[in-house]
């Protein structure tokens, strides 16, 4: 019976495989290797999956089997390297080289997300400080401007006007408002919508190409461990793609291993899903198949997209942030200006 509902977060995952291939390689059996990591796992899920796969190792089972068992702890990838290196003898081996690539694919998510921390973290204080103003400070400025008896500026007359808008029908904004959101989230639940979305978001200047290159690196850098541990190529390539974030790019790799299961190479049909798959991926993968050494060339490929994307990602940080802080201190200075105008020009009146 399959445990979907348990999770643990990718971290420990490694750390425990790390641990796991130490034991293996040091003579210790699985079911006892199993038993310790159990004892030592953090969080209560990782010590219920451990105990799950213990139990059907107990009862006979492989390994894979019993990860398998847990397909949202242990995905596709991970159980068919446990699968292929169970049969050829190599199990220490592949987990110690799928801790080593899967970690390498963790780092680059963290760099990216720290990278784009800052700007996330600008832009949200951004929309709070906006709503802010626009729901309890625009309405109050509406009654305090109606009491000067002077002639208010152009940009004194536009915030009266929001103001106006945001105490007479905030509540029917604040209320479409949320409501828009709730249905983007409703219909990105969708398969459909959420690939157009995503296939949108493919085409943004450099926000793009960070995602489809951090989705291509995934490609190279899951498909070279699998490789390299014996897993057949189409059995790869399904794998794989069920780890794709991107829908249009995984859509276009299912369509690749098709055509490989036909007896086509994998190199000559990537490139018929160029820009999505870059030409340099295609034309390495078929230097790789041609020259039996396919696994070398996806690492790297990975090695080389991984480092495409974090530079990438710093260099869009580093952008972005005077942009915003222009952008806010411009709105900033434009209600001040429309706040100030006025009250300096009755001081004026009356002296």
């Amino acid at each position: 019976m399959k445990k979907p509902a348990l999770r643990v977060k990718e971290v420990e995952i490694l750390m425990l495989t790390k641990h796991l291939s130490i034991m293996i390689k040091a003579g210790i059996p699985i079911l006892e290797s199993l038993s310790t990591l159990q004892e030592q796992a953090k969080t209560k899920a990782a010590r219920m999956v451990l105990a799950g796969v213990a139990e059907w190792v107990r009862g006979g089972a492989k390994l894979s089997e019993g990860l398998a068992q847990y397909p949202k702890v242990f995905d596709n990838l991970y159980v068919s390297v446990v699968q292929i290196a169970e049969e050829s003898g190599t199990l220490e081996e592949s987990l110690a080289y799928l801790v080593t690539q899967r970690t390498k694919s963790y780092q680059l998510k963290k760099k990216v997300q720290s990278a784009m921390m800052y700007p996330a973290l600008v832009l949200s204080v951004t929309g709070l400080i906006g709503g802010a103003i626009a729901f309890f400070v625009l309405p109050q400025l509406v009654e305090f401007f109606s009491l000067l008896d002077v002639e208010l500026p152009l940009s004194t007359r536009i915030l009266i006007g929001a103001g106006e808008i945001m105490r007479d029908w905030g509540w029917l904004i604040g209320i479409v408002l949320v409501g828009i959101v709730m249905g983007f989230l409703a219909l990105m639940r969708g398969r459909k919508f959420r690939k157009r979305v995503q296939k949108m978001i493919l085409k943004f200047p450099i926000v793009g190409v960070i995602v489809q290159e951090a989705n291509v690196a995934t490609v190279a850098r899951n498909l070279g461990v699998m490789v390299k541990n014996g897993v057949p190529l189409m059995q790869a390539l399904t794998a794989t793609a069920n780890t794709l974030t991107s829908l249009p790019l995984k859509d276009e790799l299912i369509k690749v291993g098709e055509k490989v299961k036909g007896g086509g190479e994998m190199g000559g049909n990537l490139l018929k899903y160029a820009p999505s798959y870059p030409t340099l991926m295609a034309r390495m993968v078929q230097v790789g198949e041609k020259t039996g050494k396919l696994d070398e060339s996806l690492i790297y490929l990975a090695e080389f997209f991984e480092e495409e994307v974090e530079e990438k990602a710093k260099n869009l940080s580093t952008v972005l942030e005077p942009i915003m802080l222009v952008t806010i201190g411009l709105v900033v200075a434009g209600v001040a200006m429309a706040v100030i105008s006025p009250i300096y020009e009755l001081t004026g009146n009356i002296r």
